[in-house]
């Protein structure tokens, strides 16, 4: 099997020891890339720029050994992502769009791009197009939204089988926020999965809303979800909430399978990575592949400034979700201290508790595999598998 990490929001203050953890894989040859999906260094832009230098340095320890894919958050939005922009270039888009427009090496501006690795073809995007109309237009939403549909459209899945999209801000959360919609755990997440202009208060802050009636009215399942799941898109991979959790497949709030409970063969499936006895847990979720919706994830626990203020003797919340709130949302682990929520999770404690951890992403052509492993525990926490109809 492949094996690619996916790490989220990692900064300089909390992030040394989950950096330390990919540094050591990258040598030992156990992952071959690293994925970051949003928000560095907290800030790139911080002294003049000198916090964006110490991070890249921090990161070396896996970057001088592995590719480093990343893509935007909303962190790295300061003055249009200059710093961003200036420190990272990745691969750009020379094909077209779905409407035949040829498109530059620097098109995307580094801000979205796809690439194949092994059996895998991923798609970063752009989440933050949707939240800063000061630096997005509707012609840019437009254009990033011709890219996903001619990138994901063009997967040969002879090729690649599995497909895998990336982003920064979720669709979906493992709690609900005071006075959201029905069904949906907030309206910043709405705009996110239904890629509609937002109306925000301010630069950067989590209140936004679809200008339309604050989404009333508007297709559920359609937009970047929509096409998400018309594509096949297999998994979803997000970050900003300083957490781990994991969500069925679902389509419009719609939870299209919970997969089933199955003890975890010693070995895994076939060619699955090697790991030591006592390394892995009992359980997985072990779902069959074209269900009609994606396997969402909330990887953010990379290592947050905001960490350093909870105790960390507090034991880390996890397991199974509260389904009552979130119906879609499979497991978590730790509990970000996310505004006026934490009220309306009893699992959580005051303050929140903290967990680092980041995800292992394997596969081959019939199996794809996610184990989370938590740094802060020294052990895999959540793992699941999904399995080609035909496998």
């Amino acid at each position: 099997m492949r094996t690619v990490a996916v790490i989220g929001d990692m900064g300089v203050a909390m992030g040394t020891e989950v950096a330390a953890a990919l540094s050591k894989d990258a040598r030992a040859g156990r992952v071959e890339a690293v994925l970051q999906v949003g928000d560095f260094a907290y800030d790139l832009y911080r002294d003049g720029g000198r916090q964006g230098d110490t991070f890249l340095r921090l990161t070396e320890g896996f970057s001088a050994y592995v590719p480093y894919h990343v893509l935007p958050g909303n962190h790295d939005a300061v003055m249009n992502f200059t710093h961003y922009r200036a420190l990272f270039s990745m691969p750009g888009w020379t094909g077209k769009d779905e409407i035949g427009q040829s498109a530059s090496d620097n098109s995307a501006e580094g801000l979205f791009h796809g690439f194949d690795w092994g059996p895998i073809h991923f798609s970063a995007y752009n989440t933050e197009a949707y939240f800063f109309p000061m630096y997005f237009g509707q012609s840019s939403r437009d254009r990033m939204h011709g890219w996903m549909k001619g990138d994901l459209g063009a997967v040969d899945r002879g090729r690649t089988p599995w497909v895998v999209a990336g982003g920064h801000r979720p669709m979906y959360c493992p709690y609900v926020q005071p006075g959201s919609p029905p069904g949906l755990c907030s309206y910043e997440f709405q705009v996110s999965r239904l890629g509609c202009n937002a109306d925000c208060s301010h630069y950067g802050d989590h209140d936004c809303w679809c200008v339309d009636a604050k989404g009333e009215g508007l297709e559920p399942g359609g937009g970047v979800e929509g096409l998400l799941c018309d594509s096949g898109v297999d998994v979803a991979v997000f970050g900003h909430v300083h957490e781990y959790a994991r969500f069925h497949p679902v389509r419009g709030g719609q939870v299209m399978t919970q997969g089933e409970r199955v003890l975890r063969p010693m070995d895994g499936p076939p060619g699955s990575p090697d790991v030591e006895f006592g390394e892995s847990v009992e359980e997985v979720t072990r779902y069959v592949g074209g269900s009609g919706g994606p396997v969402h994830l909330i990887n953010g626990a990379g290592g947050n400034e905001e960490m350093i203020s909870m105790n960390a003797s507090v034991p880390v919340p996890l397991g199974r979700c509260d389904i009552s709130a979130e119906p879609a949302c499979a497991f978590h682990a730790g509990c970000a201290p996310t505004r006026g929520a934490l009220s309306h999770r009893p699992q959580c404690p005051k303050g929140g508790a903290y967990d680092l951890s980041y995800g292992e992403l394997s596969a081959n052509s019939t199996h794809l595999v996610w184990r989370q492993r938590s740094t802060r525990l020294d052990a895999y926490i959540d793992e699941f598998w999904i399995v080609k109809p035909d496998a």
